[in-house]
């Protein structure tokens, strides 16, 4: 089937196609799309590479497919003069694809199920958060805490409420993480006391109907004290009740194992600060002695213990107390010269000043913006409850997607895109680079990314706004945010962000950009 002649004037089509013109990797549209996405992404792509309208013109058919396409063909020869004309035409026609956004008020109607686990939810609440448009982090956090179900969890962030929708998706996933453990563990107890149960069976003969317990006084059985994993215990100074209140709010204990004790047959007359209930006295709970003995072991709570234990254990190095001094925040990744060993060295020899030498004198790429001084008034924090502690969260676009909810973190090595977000990009995952270089202190484990990519990045509106080629890594762990921006983008686009003031500004070609 022969191609018709194309719909635009003589002037497009004389024009000299650039030598070095890329085609974007965008999905080709049909009219199953969102037309507006489509035009966006389109326009982000080419203008990184200075594309000219008639460029613009001439490569718009390529990235339609179906339907779209034989709209194309139909257009009269010589009917279009320009790109913005072309793009009227085409929006009008697929008007009907354009999706609708969701408001904030839309996660009010979300409520955790009566026998859904909590992580479950997280999940869900994000992937629907994702959606809306007007984001704001106190309403969000208002609406995921209404559809949370009653139960310990929210008790306890009743009694600390969180300020911030990160700091209660953190306090969620160490109390599944919690609860999940304390599963394992009651299982693989419950399983060992199983066993021993039939061995006692098969040893003893039953001579009555009772059961094998009632063969044994409650006053004995509850005189029996289980032993501890450890042999000896480090003597200490004072009790383990004493020590539980002064290192509670420090998180260095596990949670303890539920009891197993109907609530109705627990001994009153005795109460246990760890499980904070009835049943059994502190001092008597050998779980929490072996967590004290565990923390001495290694180079914790020596205040607490004698003279002769204290002063071997201040010979050791506090593997604890170092882990308290760190300040987590994300590195890693492919900065510093690249992904492998050899760019990373020879990206450290070119700072040596011996080897500037060798430094070719050609200027760098710069931004076309215009002179410009980038100040902050108490007029730029109008609008804002002082004092606050909230962070930067801001909006852009990114290959063509209006992206939302963008935390600008001055302390992050590496761009991140989650793979949620990047998912919704419809982007093709073969346009990743794999990347060996993990990421460290992410969530206070390590994240291998599922790959690299180029994208371009626009921040501001119409004469106040600059566009870049940002190197993103994608990684594929919950986050209430759907990007990451760091220190070397802000760098690139001579970006000034005061926390004060929750803004951000850069020179542009008209001028001052802000977010």
């Amino acid at each position: 089937m022969e191609e018709t002649e194309p719909p635009f004037t003589s002037e497009i089509m004389n024009k000299v196609m650039p030598s070095r013109f890329r085609m974007p990797p965008i999905i080709q549209f049909s009219e199953s799309g969102d037309p507006s996405e489509h035009v966006k992404s389109y326009c982000s792509w080419m203008q990184v590479q200075s594309t000219i309208d008639a460029m613009m013109c001439r490569a718009f058919s390529i990235t339609l497919s179906g339907s779209a396409r034989s709209w194309y063909r139909q257009l009269k020869t010589k009917s279009i003069s320009s790109f913005s004309e072309l793009n009227r035409m085409f929006l009008t026609q697929f008007i009907s694809g354009k999706k609708s956004q969701k408001l904030t008020t839309h996660l009010f109607t979300l409520k955790q199920g009566n026998k859904e686990p909590l992580k479950d939810y997280i999940v869900r609440f994000n992937e629907e958060a994702l959606l809306v448009e007007d984001y704001d982090d106190k309403m969000t956090l208002s609406a995921m805490f209404s559809g949370l179900t009653e139960g310990k969890f929210t008790f306890s962030i009743g009694k600390n409420p969180p300020t911030t929708l990160a700091e209660l998706i953190n306090r969620a996933q160490k109390y599944t993480n919690a609860e999940e453990f304390s599963n394992s563990r009651r299982n693989i107890q419950a399983a060992e006391a199983s066993s021993k149960e039939k061995r006692s069976r098969n040893e003893e003969p039953q001579t009555s109907n009772k059961k094998p317990d009632d063969r044994v006084p409650r006053d004995r059985r509850l005189s029996r004290r289980p032993e501890g994993k450890f042999r000896s215990y480090t003597p200490l100074k004072t009790s383990m009740e004493e020590i539980l209140l002064d290192i509670r709010g420090q998180r260095l204990l596990n949670e303890p194992v539920c009891m197993k004790t109907d609530v109705e047959n627990r001994d009153k007359r005795k109460y246990c600060r760890f499980h904070r209930d009835h049943d059994h006295n502190t001092s008597d709970y050998v779980d929490l002695k072996d967590e004290i003995e565990t923390l001495i072991r290694k180079g914790h709570l020596c205040r607490y213990t004698k003279e002769e234990r204290s002063a071997k254990k201040k010979e050791r190095p506090s593997k604890v107390m170092e882990e308290h001094a760190k300040i987590r925040t994300i590195y890693g990744g492919p900065s510093g010269g690249g992904d492998s060993n050899r760019a990373r060295k020879a990206h450290s020899r070119s700072l040596d000043p011996e080897h500037y030498v060798h430094l070719t004198k050609r200027p760098r790429k710069e931004l076309r913006v215009s002179p410009c001084n980038l100040t902050f008034t108490e007029d730029d924090a109008c609008g804002i409850h002082h004092p606050h502690e909230n962070v930067l969260v801001v909006a852009m676009t990114i290959a063509n997607h209006k992206v939302f909810r963008i935390l600008v973190d001055t302390g992050s090595s590496v761009d991140i895109i989650y793979s949620e977000a990047f998912k919704r990009m419809r982007i093709d995952r073969s346009y990743l680079r794999p990347m060996k270089t993990p990421l460290h202190d992410f969530a206070e484990d390590k994240v291998i990314s599922k790959g690299a990519i180029s994208l371009p990045v626009t921040a501001g509106e119409g004469q106040h706004q600059v566009t870049l080629l940002v190197d993103f890594l994608v990684v594929n762990v919950p986050s209430v945010h759907n990007v990451i921006l760091r220190r070397h983008s802000l760098n690139a686009m001579r970006a000034v962000v005061s926390t004060y003031h929750l803004i951000m500004k850069f020179p542009a070609e008209g001028g001052v950009g802000y977010l």
